[in-house]
């Protein structure tokens, strides 16, 4: 408790008065005023500025004024090391946990952004199934129409051939079908050449006289 309350009374004894202090190494700061004591050094203020001074380069009088120990300095620095490079893997450690959790932020967002595209694929191509299909359908519905249209025709030509023929059909046991057929042929598209055609192939033929049976 004495050493404390002379080591107080010391640095305030020194602060009050500025002085001039050459390093082991030459170097002068002048007008000197330590402003606080480290364990391994002694901050001070000068006429250029303010600097740290550790205890191996100050001059001896200044060594055994402060107390000097080489001894507990390495201690304090190497602790002061340990704890730096404690720091430093802490630090380490944290930063690639950061980068694991953007890698896998990363991975997370690549994921989804196949599934999203893999989405988007398989709504194209159902749509595309859906198009398809869709053509397929009009396609046979227009075969079939189609289909249904030429059979209409062949049956329309077919009533339409049976219908203008229909003179020729009826006299075709008549002596004189071959003049119906012809009158039919050629003049039943008149509508009046169909009619007499009609009317000539439903007339009953007349009955030849005995006597040109005779013959």
């Amino acid at each position: 408790m004495i050493c404390r309350l002379l080591l107080v009374l010391l640095l305030a004894a020194t602060s009050s008065f500025a002085a001039d202090i050459t390093t082991r190494d030459g170097t002068t700061y002048h007008n000197v005023e330590v402003t606080g004591v480290d364990a391994d050094g002694i901050c001070v203020m000068h006429s250029n500025g303010v600097a740290k001074l550790r205890f191996e380069e100050l001059p001896e009088p200044l060594q055994k004024q402060y107390h000097y120990d080489a001894a507990k300095v390495r201690a304090y620095r190497k602790q002061v090391e340990d704890a730096q490079k404690a720091a430093a893997a802490q630090a380490a450690a944290a930063r690639q946990q950061r980068e694991r959790e953007i890698q896998e932020a990363q991975e997370a967002e690549r994921r989804r952004a196949e599934e999203v595209q893999r989405s988007e694929q398989e709504r194209v191509a159902a749509e595309q199934r859906q198009e398809q299909e869709r053509i397929a359908a009009e396609q046979r519905h227009k075969h079939n129409v189609e289909v249904v249209q030429e059979i209409s025709i062949i049956v329309g030509l077919c009533i339409g051939m049976l219908l203008y023929f229909l003179p020729s059909i009826v006299g075709g046991r008549k002596t004189n079908a071959l003049a119906i057929f012809m009158l039919n042929l050629f003049l039943g598209w008149t509508f009046l050449g169909w009619v007499v055609a009609l009317v000539w192939a439903c007339t009953k033929e007349s009955a030849q006289p005995a006597s040109e049976s005779r013959r």
